[in-house]
């Protein structure tokens, strides 16, 4: 039942009708009027038309000036290229995961950072009677308390690492949870010179993990890889152990990517040079 504003939702927010509008778009019906799409939302003609010209200014919507017609905006494509390419970097992670989990008898991960959390793209699970490791794909995980997510950091451009510091809380997790700026910028000092990152039960009490960074083209950090494991399991000795393995993974990862991602630019040139 509509609402005295239009709205057949109570409580909608702003991010739900944005959400509606641009699922009310398909395969079937990749355009439509204002009219059209103020009935599939539930939301009356000014309420639905402000939030278009809202989404038109960032390019998310898209209005043929000829019929009137609204469409996705290619802004959407761009950010889907971006999934693509996140989904792309684990397939290719994958395979060096696969092995690396044989050889070490942990859990295995590649993630990378979206915006101030990370996200697990490959998971290969051990084969341990005991497996304890509760991370999941796709979900968003805090980074000051995750090896991966400290190796990703403790690489970026300065600037970069900088900015994303300055905003972050540091919530605490565990009683070993680094909780400060100054401390985790002390943790990350140590990591750059040792090239890995561990995570002692930061995250989770008896998890314990390795990580190291992943470089794409030109050196840059592109994700992470890690081992976790049962703190009974990965003992300060294991760990000591497993570090050149999951360093020597993350390198020829590395190598691969920066290989790829070199391709593309050399590509373009080639193309420009038959023009």
């Amino acid at each position: 039942m509509s609402d005295a504003t239009g709205n057949k939702r109570n409580g909608q927010g702003v991010v739900d009708k944005v959400a509606a509008i641009l699922m009310a778009f398909s395969f079937d019906d990749p355009e439509l009027d204002l009219r059209e799409i103020s009935q599939r939302v539930g939301l009356n003609k000014s309420t639905t038309c402000r939030i278009l010209r809202k989404l038109m200014q960032y390019r998310f919507i898209e209005q043929d000036p000829a019929t009137g017609l609204y469409r996705l905006g290619i802004r959407l494509f761009e950010l889907g290229n971006l999934v693509a390419d996140n989904l792309k970097l684990g397939e290719v992670a994958r395979p060096y995961l696969e092995a690396l989990t044989e050889r070490v008898g942990e859990t295995s991960h590649f993630a990378v950072l979206s915006g101030d959390r990370i996200v697990h793209l490959v998971r290969i699970e051990s084969q341990q009677a005991i497996r304890v490791v509760p991370s999941r794909l796709g979900e968003r995980y805090p980074f000051h308390c995750l090896s991966v997510g400290k190796a990703i950091v403790a690489f970026l451009p300065e600037e970069e690492r900088k900015a994303l510091l300055a905003r972050a809380e540091f919530e605490k997790f565990t009683n070993r949870t680094i909780t400060s700026r100054t401390a985790f910028e002390k943790e990350l000092e140590k990591i750059r010179r040792c090239g890995y990152a561990l995570d002692n039960e930061e995250f989770i009490e008896g998890i314990r993990c390795v990580g190291a960074p992943v470089r794409g083209y030109k050196g840059r950090v592109i994700g992470g890889i890690s081992v976790a494991g049962p703190a009974m399991r990965l003992t300060s000795e294991r760990i000591a152990e497993v570090i050149p393995f999951v360093m020597e993974t993350a390198a020829e990862i590395s190598r691969c990517f920066a290989k790829d991602q070199a391709e593309v630019p050399e590509k373009k040139l080639q193309e420009a040079a038959r023009r």
